[in-house]
């Protein structure tokens, strides 16, 4: 089922979503499995789905060609496919209107229009996200001190986070993205790169210049990856790569809604591969 929250933050719209697909006609699911579910449309458009797959692909199949561009004949195409659906696939569309930023919510047959908040997916994954976002236990002292807009941001970073770790949310899981229409380029939607590690071998005191991200390998049970995303607003795609089994895969539902993946590449070469088939440019925090 998924989960994706959106929030306002002053004139931002910042949404997190998780890749997990939940599939019981597959046996052996991988982190490098799942979908894109919410998509930078371009500069000014972003589109969330939770739900079914075919339908959530056949709905947005128009709005990724270009066919439908503008805020109102998105939400008014996608409600009348969750309608067709009896409700089997709900939508977030947050726009840039301007001077406003805006988030629409489809679901239990309604559209809502300009929402401060708004979340669809697994109900019991959405109430530990809230449960987390709102606990004060655990908090830093620096987070408790960010100006409010950058301690929000962060507060819903953290709880997503709670979720995914949260086992007992079987369909959400897998790599969690963010999206802002306010970057530090102020040049519309965009994801933000990031990068996570569990599971490194302690190191000696030593004079020698010493990494101390030591990888303990596949066998110790590392697991490093880094999210490169497009070096350009409005592009909806994302490259998950993995440092252990020097394997990537390409997000990209305006070409393929299952990830290309690339195996045998490093962090570069992995970059160089999707530029060379795909033409989109990616960077962010790599590892080597």
């Amino acid at each position: 089922m998924s989960l994706i929250v959106a929030r306002r933050i002053d004139n931002e719209v910042r949404i997190i979503t998780d890749t997990k697909i939940t599939d019981d006609l597959i046996l052996h699911q991988t982190l490098l499995g799942g979908k894109l579910k919410c998509v930078v449309v371009s500069p000014t458009c972003c589109v969330c789905f939770a739900g079914i797959v075919a339908l959530a692909e056949e709905a947005l199949s128009p709005i990724l060609d270009g066919e439908i561009c503008d805020r109102q004949r998105i939400t008014t195409h996608l409600l009348q496919h969750h309608r067709a659906s009896k409700g089997e696939i709900d939508f977030i569309v947050a726009s840039l209107d301007e001077p406003v930023a805006a988030i629409d919510r489809i679901t239990e047959g309604e559209l809502e229009m300009n929402l401060i908040s708004a979340w669809i997916g697994d109900q019991p994954a959405f109430n530990t996200y809230q449960r987390c976002y709102h606990a004060d236990l655990g908090r830093s002292a620096a987070s408790v001190s960010l100006e409010e807009s950058f301690e929000i941001a962060s507060r819903m970073s953290d709880a997503f986070k709670a979720v995914i770790e949260d086992h007992r949310h079987a369909s959400v899981g897998d790599f969690a993205l963010t999206v802002t229409s306010r970057p530090a380029q102020s040049d519309g939607f965009r994801y933000l790169c990031r990068a996570g590690a569990f599971g490194f071998r302690s190191v000696s005191n030593t004079t020698t210049p010493t990494s101390l991200l030591q990888s303990l390998g596949a066998e110790g049970g590392s697991f490093h990856y880094t999210v490169l995303v497009p070096t350009i607003a409005g592009v909806g795609a994302v490259a998950v790569h993995l440092l252990e089994g020097k394997v990537g895969a390409f997000f990209y539902p305006a070409q393929c809604w299952s990830p290309t993946v690339f195996k045998n590449v490093g962090v570069d070469q992995f970059v160089q591969a999707i530029a060379r088939r795909f033409g989109v440019n990616v960077d962010g925090v790599r590892h080597y």
